[in-house]
């Protein structure tokens, strides 16, 4: 095995992490997006497209499909392990899936699996099954080796290496400690010192990128030393940093930067200077940064160069992706507040945010079907909804979804079930859960009776809410969710 594996990144919208057409106005439009995602394919002759639905996993069927439709190169899934969409993905056309966070070993496995039974391009080398273009440098994680434009290289340390991965996966994402440790150790370890080194490191890495004018890496040393990560907090360096990437144009510098100046930690306070940096970065397609942009106008920080500024920004963030806006339009668009109340419009930007996994806006939407509130009703949707958002631990949906249950509301009736999800509501402290809990016990529905584990579930109650909760006695319907009747 003699070369290594050409690999391909794209997110759910076919754009590149850290590509020639980030920040170039009119380069962010779907059609220049795609384009570009395809003259690349067409250049690269990649062996594997690897394509990242973990923030839009509702996109990405339709996303496969237009892959399909223009070439035969194999395609890899990154998406949440919890997505319902797995098996369409495969159904329209992708190899496989592979779970977010990014395991390094496991992406290596599955490459070489993939490419050898789809016999394309290339044998996979042991040594170099993989490499990463990004910001001018090159990357080979099964050499540990990071190459710069002018030839020079730096020697990484396996755990270096896995991080460098996660971070060129997820370009906009700023990692914590326990994120870190959760990636190197997996969640069922605590994080400790291990973890701390591998931070460090990390901030000597990008300390020795940063210095090489590598804008990424000088972004992200200064949000080290912003938070203190791995470094001595020093807000003066760090602000130092953010400002060497404004200057090469890093959108999410300026927006970074621009935020500071806003709170007064780069300097005076400035809102002007902050809006400077922001407009430059929303006008470079960076969707964070319209979202900013509008807090300022909504805050009365700026004044509004016409009616709405703020909704505007909002809008334009929403319409290419960004979450925050998403859920940001929806309660605006719910409660009438800078806009005029539109409950349809509220509906659909909670179904965008929803649709990317936001759990309290899956639980909206939910009971906007429970209620037939800018939608028609239809309480199938109703659960379908409450139980993605109860799947993610959000314990109202989870005690909503107990209600349609128990009552054979929009699904079938399954008190068992329904016992379940509102146990688990109760023991995240929601207090009428925790009286219901009891009251499930005390009439042995979907569980043995149990006076004595009833009696307990009243005591739990009765300490967060008052003594009167432990002599209550109600039967279970006789208690209503909102949205959920």
């Amino acid at each position: 095995m003699s070369a290594a594996t050409t690999i391909l990144f794209a997110r759910e919208d076919l754009s590149i992490p850290g590509g020639a057409g980030v920040g170039i106005p009119g380069r962010d439009r779907p059609d220049s997006v795609q384009a570009n995602f395809f003259d690349l394919i067409s250049r690269s002759s990649p062996d594997v497209i690897v394509l990242d639905f973990s923030h839009a996993p509702a996109a990405g069927t339709n996303t496969i499909l237009t892959v399909r439709r223009r070439t035969d190169v194999p395609i890899l899934v990154v998406c949440s392990p919890k997505q319902p969409e797995m098996e369409d993905y495969r159904i329209a056309g992708a190899a496989d899936c592979i779970a977010a966070p990014v395991d390094i070993v496991s992406l290596n496995q599955t490459i070489q699996r993939i490419v050898r039974v789809r016999g394309r391009g290339r044998p996979v080398s042991s040594r170099a099954p993989n490499n990463f273009r990004f910001a001018g440098l090159g990357f080979y994680p099964g050499r540990n080796l990071l190459n710069g434009s002018a030839g020079n290289t730096i020697d990484l340390t396996t755990s270096e290496a896995r991080l460098l991965t996660h971070f060129v996966s997820r370009p906009w994402a700023h990692c914590t400690r326990s994120e870190i440790g959760e990636l190197l150790y997996g969640p069922e370890h605590s994080v400790g010192d291990r973890a701390i080194d591998v931070v460090v490191k990390a901030a000597e890495w990008y300390r020795q990128a940063a210095e090489q004018g590598v804008a990424t890496a000088q972004l992200r040393l200064g949000f080290l030393y912003l938070s203190g990560e791995g470094v001595v907090r020093d807000p003066e360096a760090g602000v130092a940093w953010l400002r060497r990437a404004v200057e090469v144009g890093d959108p999410e510098a300026q927006t970074a930067l621009g935020m500071l100046y806003a709170r007064g930690e780069g300097g005076d306070r400035d809102f002007h200077r902050a809006a400077s940096l922001i407009r430059q970065a929303a006008e470079s397609g960076f969707p964070p940064a319209p979202v900013q942009l509008g807090h300022l106008y909504s805050q009365g920080h700026l004044e509004s160069p016409e009616e709405g500024a703020a909704m505007h920004c909002y809008r334009a963030a929403a319409e290419a992706g960004n979450l925050e806006a998403q859920r940001l339009l929806a309660w605006n668009c719910l409660n009438g507040h800078g806009v005029a109340r539109d409950t349809a419009a509220a509906a659909l930007w909670f179904r965008k945010a929803a649709e990317q996994g936001d759990a309290g806006a899956q639980f909206q939407l939910a009971a906007m079907y429970c209620t037939g509130t800018g939608v028609v009703r239809n309480l199938a949707e109703a659960v379908k909804w409450y139980r993605r958002s109860a799947e993610q631990g959000d314990r109202y949906a989870q005690y909503n979804l107990a209600v349609m249950l128990l009552k054979g509301h929009g699904t079938t009736q399954d008190a068992e079930e329904a016992f379940r999800w509102r146990c688990q509501a109760a023991e995240q402290g929601l207090v009428e859960a925790q009286r219901q809990v009891g009251d499930l016990y005390h009439a042995g529905r979907g569980v043995a009776a149990d006076d004595a584990l009833a009696a307990a579930w009243y005591e739990k109650a009765a300490e967060r809410e008052g003594a009167g909760a432990a002599t209550k006695l109600r039967r279970p319907n006789e208690t209503r969710a909102a949205g959920a009747e």
